[in-house]
């Protein structure tokens, strides 16, 4: 018998001395996946290690999962709490003596001074308070009922260096005031806290001030316009029903044009241009509205539908109705473009140049500047950028403003200049469309001439495209030539 397992041993021994067994940690796999082939290396998987980590990661995940799920529990019961007792008194008082809390004063005044200051956000002078402007995320029902009180108290000329003399009762808010909140909080895409101000106006009508059926009208308008950019259509019809039942007005004209907006952006553009036409034919005889007609506009060319895009705008524009904009324009460009149509979309701003009153975005420039330097027709955006966008008394609207606060940000995005100056956002976009085509020397050109003559500041982005390039052609003698004296960056650790 001794004799029989030391022959047994040796023949499974020397029947593939090439083959060494590696068991799995896993069950039901398959034998190439549990054992390790020394002639084909290059064929074995390790499917059972890969399994193993996943494993591993799925349990890890599964406790973050349970932690997650135990704080969200716990701030529903504390929002509950605060739903059960949710009346002006109990919540705006409690907020308002947090508003005394030192520490806090402390981190109000300096992120104020930060804000007024348009202080640069860097590795350098990374705080709480700049972290909390950068993040601006507030999750749960406190944090943001609190938010509200500070901004509202705020609108009072109401803060840290005066609470203390505040009689509470006395504390009224314009509906102006709230309203010009919401404008800024639907701005800034933050539709939680837009929902939220709605419901702190309803639940505290005794506090706010100026509150007519218009002005209710309104505050309805500004919600319905919040869910309507997000493309919740859905919602929109559920405030505008809960509208006409608790005033019993019937939704209005802006109401109407608000539901067509929401249809385009939450890509239904068939729905938004039918809605459109019902109302071209209900008021003749009226001007199109230019923001229904450039979000339906706007839909079709997301959705690359050139054909229903081209044809609404040649039927509306035929009518007479029609005072296009500069928006109408970069919707069109930008349609043109996502079908590979360029050289339409430049003969359109060709052909748009001939109407001094009608602006164009840099957007637009831009995006077909992108374009050509993809195509390396590097001339073509030159003779552009002279002689469309830097043509003297060109009707311009800066798309991407630099050095602009948040509550300016509205009115900047429509602002027409006739007396344009590139900013570096455009020059970064010439840049980098040459090195889209490998033409270093174009790159470098524009970085040594048109931001000096027009006083601008490179930025980080300006050297990584410059940088990125020369390493690219393995030409970084001429990044270090032009820019390692001039490129500061902080890298954070």
């Amino acid at each position: 018998m001794k004799r029989f397992i030391i022959n047994q041993t040796n023949h499974l021994l020397n029947r593939n001395t090439s083959r060494y067994l590696y068991r799995s940690f896993t069950s039901n796999k398959s034998k190439d996946d549990d054992y390790y082939d020394a002639e084909n290396p290059e064929t074995q998987t390790f499917n059972w290690f890969s399994s193993r980590m996943e494993k591993k990661v799925n349990t890890f995940q599964s406790k973050i999962n349970k932690e997650e799920q135990q704080q969200i529990k716990q701030e529903q019961e504390r929002d509950n709490k605060i739903e059960l007792n949710n009346t002006f008194e109990n919540t705006f008082n409690h907020y308002f003596d947090l508003l005394k809390d030192e520490y806090l004063q402390q981190e109000l005044t300096a992120a104020g001074k930060e804000i007024r200051d348009n202080a640069e956000i860097s590795g350098a002078n990374l705080s709480l308070t700049t972290l909390v402007r950068v993040c601006g995320k507030i999750n749960n029902r406190q944090d943001r009922v609190k938010e509200l009180v500070k901004k509202l108290l705020a609108s009072n000329n109401i803060n840290q260096n005066t609470i203390e003399s505040v009689e509470l009762k006395n504390v009224k808010f314009d509906v102006i005031q709230c309203h010009q909140l919401l404008k800024e909080y639907s701005i800034r895409d933050k539709i939680d806290m837009v929902q939220e101000l709605f419901n702190f106006i309803q639940d505290n009508s005794d506090r706010i001030t100026n509150d007519s059926l218009d002005n209710k009208v309104i505050t309805y308008q500004l919600l319905v316009e919040a869910y309507a950019n997000k493309g919740n259509i859905e919602k929109c019809f559920s405030i505008v029903e809960e509208m006409e039942r608790k005033l019993g007005v019937e939704r209005n004209l802006a109401i109407k044009r608000l539901i067509i907006s929401g249809y385009s952006h939450s890509n239904q553009p068939e729905k938004a241009r039918d809605m459109l036409n019902q109302l071209l034919a209900f008021a003749p005889h009226e001007p199109v509205d230019i923001v229904s007609f450039n979000s339906v506009l706007s839909a079709f060319s997301r959705h690359g539908d050139i054909d229903s895009m081209h044809k609404l705008y040649s039927m509306v524009s035929s009518s007479g109705r029609l005072v296009e904009d500069h928006n109408t324009i970069q919707y069109l460009v930008e349609g043109y473009l996502k079908t590979n149509q360029l050289d339409t979309a430049i003969a359109l701003l060709h052909a748009k140049h001939n109407q001094p009153s009608l602006a164009t975005t840099t957007q637009s420039f831009h995006h077909i500047f992108t374009r050509l330097g993809k195509l390396g027709r590097l001339e073509e955006m030159f003779s552009l950028f002279n002689d469309l966008l830097m043509s003297p008394n060109k009707a311009v609207v800066e798309s991407l403003p630099v050095d602009i606060a948040f509550h300016d940000i509205s009115s900047v995005s429509d602002l027409i200049t006739h007396s344009y100056k590139p900013n570096i956002n455009t020059i970064n976009i010439m840049i980098d469309s040459c090195c889209q085509c490998n033409n270093i020397t174009k790159a470098f050109e524009i970085y040594n001439t048109l931001i000096p003559k027009f006083n601008l500041k490179p930025n980080s982005e300006t050297f990584s495209n410059l940088e990125a390039i020369s390493f690219k052609l393995s030409q970084m003698d001429m990044y270090r030539k032009y820019c390692v004296n001039d490129f500061h960056i902080s890298k954070l650790t």
